[in-house]
């Protein structure tokens, strides 16, 4: 007994010793990449200590020590070579396990075999009971030292299973521990972080990251470091995007991390973020944020300048345009900023706002033009200063100083325009804006009603002699005078622009007296006008053709005008000879067409219908194209029908409608015309205006109609049976639908028309032998008759209903008649020809029964209405016929009805 004992003592130490000398940890194996030799003496190690526990007489105590080692050189070779694991190993180990877990090997504690166990089922690849092993540690023995572990390799579990609840639950009790032991663990407070941000849980993500970063930067910058800052701040960003809208973003930052080292960094990873994910908005919005809440950081302008261009490269012109104005607005070169920021690499940062302010001028300014808003052009001239006062000698320095007097000049502030304008002209004459500038500023100055006016145009046209508009200056100096009548000064002016010449030209002294005759006109004394015009035309030279057809055009005008007084003063027939003086002057002028006009209307108003009727036809030949012409043929109209030629009126009345915009125009004349060729007889050219007028401008129902029925008589007045059939079967197709009542009496009478033509092809109609053929087509006959009568019957008037009803009456009588009158065959036996007689008899008698009924609706009719009509008394002499017993009785006629 004892020599078995010392044999396992023995073993155990031989092992041990051999153990010692050979056996690494199982990190060290992997990390060692394993080896022939290393795995020759784990065997041999495992074969010393399983003989060990076969020896029968090895007290339990080093058995468990045994078993304990064998657990670990069973995962060490089970891990040597790391490419390809030994499962047999590990099955081995986890028997063993399991086997001192059954017995409660009192040589190892309960925690460290869990452990063991979590330990070998991972390296089997088995996580789920691997971590479930851990989950027994962490909920039966929180005192272990494999505690810690276990908390963190669940968590890590939790956090690759996507459980990212459960994984922050865990990374937050290690941390506690942690903190407890006085530990700081970056990747446990990363990990938690990143777990709660996927879990969805934003504000504490944000929260956990903000704390880690504060850790981080009270650490040391190495690598490792750097890399968890670096993510640590894209976590951060992350939250706080999933947490707030873009618009609260630049808000919330500040207000939580103001004072934090990592605030630029935080800025700039949300602003790339979006900008990534092509939220371009969102970018610009969130660098717009961080340039406004730090006005004074260095890069602030930069910032702004990349903002823009972000939204501008986007297409998000408008608010790209709005960071461009805060750039301008908030970093002029005469700001503080400035002042304390300079050098070369500011250079490009002042190009840019210079280049900007300019184009925040122009755009402005184009955006003004098309609105007319005032507050626009207010914003350009802010910009146009705001761009002079930084860079007075900038490159578009001129072009803004001419840009500025066209603001003032378009915003109706034309004294400041004026002064602008002459500043850029004058002061430097020699650049490409002068000459218009010059001239711009006279027409500011006209608009502005200075009296500065004509000696700044004095100026201009002495300056700029070769200026395209120096001859209508001249030409508006003079017209100035002329229009405040200062004759005297006038003179001058004139004197001052002929200074030079030996002696005045003669077309200047006739310029003179057309002046005098202007002014006659300015006093409204044409007359005297006409004859200073005149005295001019004859002082001229045959070589001055131009000159007199001017001075013609002028004459021509005055004496229209004179003929205007007189046509207001109701003097007709001295105002028609005036006009025609007019015409008569200036044949080719613009005025000659409306002068002879109105010389033919005041000749009529003047009734000298003759002379007007001559002139008005000359106006017709000479100016067809005219557009008072359009009145011409209603007047000859006119003429032509008091003279009875009724003809020739309804022609022109034909051309005075194509001639007419107005549709309600066009109508009236064509109808007029209608009447009139009617009236001569002339009745084809009657219809063809009747029809133009239903093709072309006949909208209503009621006219439609009114057209139609006029149609209808005249081509029934041609005896054009064919053609009046055809408009009315067009009046009776109209439906019944709210028609006025002389559309109902037209639209009833065409139908009642056509019933009748057939109600008399039907009544001359005979019936035939073999009767069971020409009977069923006479009913087909009838019964289409009816339905014409019954469409009578669609309007309320008493007359056409009452005829109807008669007519259909007596269309079932006729056909009894036709019945019972019909040829009898002549093959028939006695017998025969009386059962024969008998059907014919009651065949009669079941028509002759509905026409009875028809004819007393005619009665009933009477009875209820109180209406007398001829057809009435057609039926009631029928049912005197048909039912005398009841109807005909010397005391049913009353003479009441015959007065009706």
């Amino acid at each position: 007994m004892m020599r078995a004992n010392f044999m396992a003592v023995f073993l155990v130490s031989c092992a041990q010793i051999f153990s010692g000398i050979s056996v690494a940890s199982t990190q060290e194996v992997a990390q060692n990449g394993g080896g022939k030799g290393i795995s020759q003496e784990t065997d041999q190690l495992i074969q010393h200590y399983r003989i060990l526990l076969q020896n029968q007489n090895a007290r339990p105590s080093v058995k468990g020590a045994a078993r304990h080692r064998l657990v670990e050189l069973y995962l060490r070779k089970a891990i040597e070579q790391p490419d390809n694991i030994d499962e047999y190993s590990i099955v081995q180990a986890i028997q063993i396990l399991e086997y001192q877990q059954a017995t409660h090997d009192d040589w190892v504690s309960e925690d460290e075999i869990l452990y063991e166990l979590a330990h070998a089922y991972s390296l089997q690849g088995d996580q789920k009971k691997s971590i479930g092993f851990l989950r027994e540690i962490e909920m039966q023995y929180p005192q272990s030292p494999y505690y810690t572990e276990a908390i963190y390799r669940i968590a890590d579990y939790e956090f690759a299973a996507e459980d990212y609840k459960a994984s922050a639950g865990h990374f937050r009790t290690l941390l506690e521990i942690q903190d407890a032991e006085g530990k700081i663990e970056m990747r446990t407070r990363y990990m938690m972080a990143w777990s709660l941000y996927k879990a969805v849980m934003f504000s504490e993500a944000e929260h956990a990251f903000s704390e880690l970063l504060a850790v981080i930067n009270n650490g040391d910058e190495s690598d490792d470091f750097n890399e968890i800052h670096d993510d640590s701040i894209r976590g951060l960003g992350l939250a706080i995007e999933a947490a707030y809208s873009p618009d609260e973003i630049s808000a919330h930052i500040e207000s939580s991390f103001s004072m934090s080292p990592f605030l630029p960094d935080l800025y700039q990873f949300v602003a790339e973020h979006a900008f990534r994910d092509e939220r371009y908005q969102d970018a610009a919005k969130i660098l717009y944020g961080y340039a406004k809440n730090h006005p004074d950081n260095d890069d602030a302008p930069m910032i702004l300048i990349k903002a823009a261009g972000i939204l501008e490269t986007a297409g998000f012109y408008p608010q790209g345009e709005k960071i461009r104005e805060v750039l301008i607005e908030d970093y002029p070169v005469t700001s503080h900023f400035w002042s304390t920021h300079s050098g070369e690499q500011y250079s490009d940062v002042i190009a840019t706002i210079r280049e900007w302010t300019y184009e925040a001028a122009k755009t402005w300014h184009a955006r003004a033009r098309k609105s007319g808003k005032n507050e626009d052009y207010s914003r350009s001239i802010q910009y146009y200063r705001l761009y002079l006062d930084q860079f007075p000698d900038g490159e578009k320095a001129y072009d803004a100083r001419y840009a500025l007097a066209e603001v003032w000049y378009e915003t109706a502030q034309f004294d400041l325009a004026a002064r602008q304008y002459e500043s850029v002209a004058y002061q430097w004459p020699e650049k490409h804006y002068a000459q218009k500038a010059a001239y711009a500023g006279l027409i500011a100055l006209k608009k502005s009603h200075s009296d500065r006016w004509i000696d700044s145009a004095i100026r201009f046209v002495t300056r700029f002699h070769d200026h395209d508009e120096v001859t209508p200056v001249r030409e508006q100096i003079l017209a100035t005078l002329q229009e405040q009548k200062d004759w005297e000064r006038l003179a001058t002016v004139i004197h001052l622009f002929l200074a030079g010449n030996q002696e005045i030209d003669p077309v200047t002294r006739i310029d003179w007296i057309e002046l005098l005759g202007d002014a006659h006109s300015s006093m409204r004394d044409y007359i005297r006008s006409s004859k200073d015009y005149l005295e001019a035309l004859n002082a001229m030279g045959s070589s001055q053709a131009e000159d007199k057809e001017r001075i013609q055009k002028k004459r021509a005008a005055a004496l229209y005008h004179a003929a205007e007084l007189l046509r207001e003063q109701q003097q007709f027939e001295r105002a028609s000879e005036i006009f025609m003086q007019a015409y008569l002057t200036d044949r080719s002028g613009v005025i000659a067409p409306v002068a002879l006009y109105d010389a033919a209307s005041t000749a009529k108003q003047a009734g000298e219908d003759e002379k007007a009727l001559a002139w008005f036809e000359k106006y017709e030949q000479q100016y067809p194209e005219q557009a008072v012409r359009k009145k011409v043929p209603a007047v000859l109209a006119s003429i032509y029908q008091s003279r009875g030629d009724y003809g020739k009126a309804a022609n022109e009345l034909e051309k005075a409608h194509s001639l007419m915009p107005e549709i309600s125009s066009r109508k009236s004349f064509l109808w007029q015309a209608h009447e009139l060729y009617e009236q001569e007889g002339k009745l084809e050219d009657s219809a063809r205006s009747l029809k133009i007028l239903l093709n072309r401008y006949t909208t209503s129902q009621k006219e439609k109609i009114q057209t139609m029925q006029k149609l209808f008589e005249i081509r029934k007045k041609q005896n054009d049976k064919h053609a009046a059939h055809y408009w009315l079967n067009k009046l009776a197709g109209f439906p019944a639908k709210n028609p006025d009542i002389s559309s109902q009496v037209s639209i009833v009478g065409a139908r009642l028309l056509l019933a009748e033509e057939d109600f008399d092809r039907f009544s001359k109609a005979r019936l035939d032998l073999p009767l069971q053929k020409t009977v069923p087509e006479m009913k087909i006959t009838l019964e289409k008759l009816i339905r014409k009568y019954e469409n009578v019957m669609e309007f309320p008037i008493a007359d056409d209903t009452t005829q109807a009803l008669n007519r259909m009456g007596q269309a079932y009588r006729i056909m009894a008649e036709k019945i019972l009158q019909s040829p009898r065959p002549d093959s028939l036996s006695a017998d025969e020809k009386e059962a024969y007689e008998f059907s014919l008899e009651d065949l009669a008698f079941q028509y002759e029964e509905q026409a009875i009924a028809l004819f007393r609706k005619n009665h009933q009719f009477l009875l209820e209405q109180g209406v007398w009509t001829p057809s009435i008394r057609a039926s009631l002499a029928e049912l005197a016929r048909l039912l005398p017993a009841e109807f005909d009785k010397a005391e049913r006629h009353l003479g009441y009805y015959e007065t009706m």
